[in-house]
């Protein structure tokens, strides 16, 4: 079985499965790798290679607990790139590694607590998952840190073309037609939107996000006024669920947002 720098998945689970599962190597290939390099430093050389990449976009490589981690700090903006090495590899010929990316704002637990349970557990954390994910949708990604330096390349290329794009369009000021075309973006959906929006630019900043949404889906925006209706005359509960339509109502009614939203 071969082992390429870089491998795509077009499903979790596949992408998963590669990671932890322990795949079928020669022993004949075992034993003329067994002078490479330890799979650690396999790792480390990956690690730094890509942190070297980002120096200059203002990225610091930390060890988080052992694991290496890239961070930034833009304004209330956190935004990290964690680096998750396989749980099986073999030395000199596998060491699967994944990029996971990690989006925060400083403002999001305050934002958060008001209807989260219990508040003091309302994360900061406004998105995250694999580098393959902000690539292209419905795509994960495995690097082989045995294939240097062309592992490390590809992974360096494709945090400077997808994922750094990515997290600079959310520097951006805020607007609440840009808003919405975020609540589109990867990793993000309308609830995260809104709460960004509360998060930014208070509430006013969420009252227009809800009217962008009237802008575009009209019907949508009626099945969250009606929600809310619902939630703040208590006919159903308050609390957040599975449904993205009932999750940005209770924000709404949480801060009186379609008080002034229209309908």
């Amino acid at each position: 079985m071969e082992f390429p720098p870089r491998q795509v998945f077009g499903s979790e689970d596949e992408w998963l499965a590669a990671h932890i599962r322990q795949q079928k190597v020669s022993s004949v290939v075992r034993a003329l790798a067994r002078h490479s390099e330890p799979l650690t430093e396999s790792y480390s050389n990956f690690a730094h290679f890509v942190a070297g990449s980002l120096l200059r976009d203002g990225f610091r490589l930390f060890k988080n607990g052992g694991t290496p981690l890239l961070e930034r700090h833009v304004g209330d903006w956190v935004e990290e790139i964690v680096f998750h090495a396989g749980a099986w590899g073999v030395r000199g010929v596998y060491a699967p590694v994944s990029l996971r990316i990690h989006l925060s704002h400083s403002k999001m637990k305050e934002v958060r607590a008001k209807y989260w349970a219990p508040p003091s557990a309302a994360p900061r954390i406004v998105a995250c998952g694999d580098a393959g994910q902000i690539e292209a949708s419905g795509r994960w990604i495995l690097w082989n840190a045995c294939c240097a330096p062309e592992a490390a390349e590809d992974a360096a290329r494709t945090l400077e073309r997808s994922v750094l794009p990515w997290f600079e369009r959310f520097h951006e000021p805020f607007h609440p037609a840009r808003q919405l075309a975020l609540s589109r973006a990867a990793l993000v959906d309308a609830e995260t939107a809104l709460e960004l929006s509360l998060a930014r630019a208070g509430v006013q900043g969420g009252r227009s996000f809800l009217a962008a949404i009237g802008s575009v889906d009209g019907a949508l925006h009626h099945r969250i006024l009606t929600r809310v209706d619902q939630i703040t005359t208590a006919a159903v509960s308050g609390g957040r669920g599975t449904s993205p339509i009932h999750n940005v109502a209770v924000i709404a009614a949480s801060y009186g947002l379609a008080d002034k939203a229209g309908s």
